[in-house]
């Protein structure tokens, strides 16, 4: 058997005669392989690259459906070359690393988007997010938002949604106010008592995951509450929720949250391994076989 050596030349990817290949996943962080590829009937792509490789890709594949996007490492220019937005007008599921690129994508069809917000240091709406919200999500359905610092993004981007029905928020942050920040996003999902008016009326399902945390990050009290002014809402649309978390303690039961499940509400309390992977194939649109 050969050893492997770090000097191994990273073979250029050649399917030209590949007509028939719809699914398609490339994995080099640091030493992205060259595309070649009939890649109009693309339909499928999973990729960690750079941001200027997921551009060249992009382009040439406008029939892509479903798309992961992580941009690796990242990037300090994302405009561009043309400075025109890159067309995917199939695109139905996407999701992506950097919050960015969203300036450079047109994606009128969407039905389902993971946003990932890890990278950035402040809570504004950046112009690149206020681009996504004009141009590329006004059909989405069911939505990720990953990594978010506070409320005020998050209603602004909840409230821009006005046809979602399914949510999922992961937090992964380790900050000391870690507590306060998850109060802040559950409660943005709250009924507004004051203008008796409530985020996203139509919403079905909320899944809320904890990466690397346990769930004493979550406000109890808090979280039954929002369950509670959701599940009485009339006509009544919340089907489920689901509490996805990493390690204990394994929180008490809840004699609110068994009443609920009594009435029919179909909950779900998870501790995974590692939540990045439970979602991985769901709600972070990489494919099974590249897990």
């Amino acid at each position: 058997m050969a050893k492997k050596t770090k000097d191994w030349p990273i073979p250029s990817i050649f399917f030209r005669t590949a007509y028939n290949l719809v699914d398609l996943g490339v994995g080099r962080h640091f030493r992205p392989a060259s595309f070649i590829s009939p890649a109009s009937q693309l339909t499928h792509y999973c990729a960690d690259a750079s941001w200027t490789r997921h551009q060249e890709i992009l382009r040439i594949c406008p029939s892509l459906v479903k798309a992961y996007i992580n941009v690796h490492p990242a990037s300090v220019e994302w405009r561009t070359p043309s400075g025109e937005a890159i067309d995917l007008p199939h695109l139905r599921c996407v999701y992506i690393s950097h919050i960015e690129p969203l300036e450079y994508l047109r994606m009128p069809h969407l039905h389902q988007a993971t946003l990932d917000f890890s990278t950035l240091s402040d809570c504004t709406i950046s112009p690149a997010v206020q681009y996504f919200l004009t141009n590329s999500s006004h059909n989405v359905q069911r939505l990720g938002l990953r990594g978010l610092r506070g409320g005020a993004v998050a209603k602004e981007i909840l409230r821009s949604h006005s046809r979602l029905t399914e949510l999922v928020i992961m937090m992964n942050f380790h900050e000391v106010d870690a507590h306060d920040v998850s109060c802040a996003l559950i409660d943005v999902l709250n009924v507004n008592t004051a203008e008796d008016t409530v985020v996203l009326p139509g919403l079905s399902c909320i899944h809320i995951a904890f990466e690397a945390a346990s769930l004493t990050l979550l406000d109890n009290d808090l979280y039954i509450k929002m369950l509670e002014y959701r599940w009485k809402m009339q006509p009544r649309v919340l089907e489920a929720a689901t509490l996805c978390f990493e390690c204990g303690p394994w929180p008490e039961s809840n004699a609110r949250l068994e009443a609920l499940c009594c009435d029919g509400l179909d909950f779900t309390l998870a501790e995974v391994g590692n939540v990045l992977e439970f979602m991985a194939y769901e709600w972070l649109c990489r494919p099974k076989w590249m897990m």
